[in-house]
């Protein structure tokens, strides 16, 4: 796909893949927006090129990312997790993995879905930075700023406002697409100006 995003120029064709399916596109199944978080927090520190290597291992040790089989892990399970060949062996990781799926399921008792959790911070559009439209790159904002400090209060876990601005990214709460870029015109749609939001 033609387009104007520049931050995967250079990487193999998993990168562009990744743009041209995923990235940016509204996620509203709660399973998803687990195992987008979860890579999220398991890319502290590390490459989000290794987090898509990883993902078919993260499904493997995440239960298919079914986060109310995660939220039951025991102790031995995030051992067994941490320690499965080929996965990121960072047991205290895996732990706030596990923390987090049993976070999400307080979170489903009073929104209803994570789903409207998350997007309710926009009231359910996806939002735009004028200056990222234009090439400028971000990696906070008031936005995730609020978000992380609301998830923070809740007990999750790796839920700076770093992460969670490149979470809002990935599952499309903001559009960071370049405004020349098509898949920035067909979202156009949904969503809201930043101006107002913060």
């Amino acid at each position: 796909m033609a387009n104007w995003c520049e931050w995967f120029e250079g990487q193999d064709a998993l990168w562009s893949e990744y743009h041209d399916k995923e990235w940016g596109r509204p996620v509203h199944d709660d399973r998803k927006l687990f195992e987008y978080l979860l890579m999220e927090c398991m890319s502290c520190g590390l490459s989000w090129g290794l987090m898509m290597r990883k993902q078919e291992i993260f499904r493997t040790v995440f239960a298919e990312y079914d986060f109310r089989r995660v939220a039951a892990f025991s102790e031995e399970d995030i051992d067994k997790a941490a320690a499965t060949e080929g996965m990121i062996h960072s047991r205290r990781k895996v732990a706030g993995i596990v923390n987090n799926a049993r976070r999400i399921l307080e979170v489903i008792r009073e929104f209803g879905s994570f789903d409207n959790y998350v997007w309710s911070f926009t009231r359910g559009k996806a939002v735009r930075y004028p200056e990222n439209a234009d090439g400028v790159v971000l990696t906070r904002s008031p936005l995730s700023d609020t978000v992380a400090k609301d998830m923070k209060r809740r007990g999750f876990k790796y839920v700076g406002t770093v992460i969670i601005y490149s979470y809002l990214q990935g599952i499309g709460v903001i559009n960071d697409h370049h405004k020349d870029c098509p898949l920035s015109k067909n979202l156009d749609s949904t969503e809201q100006s930043v101006q107002g939001m913060e």
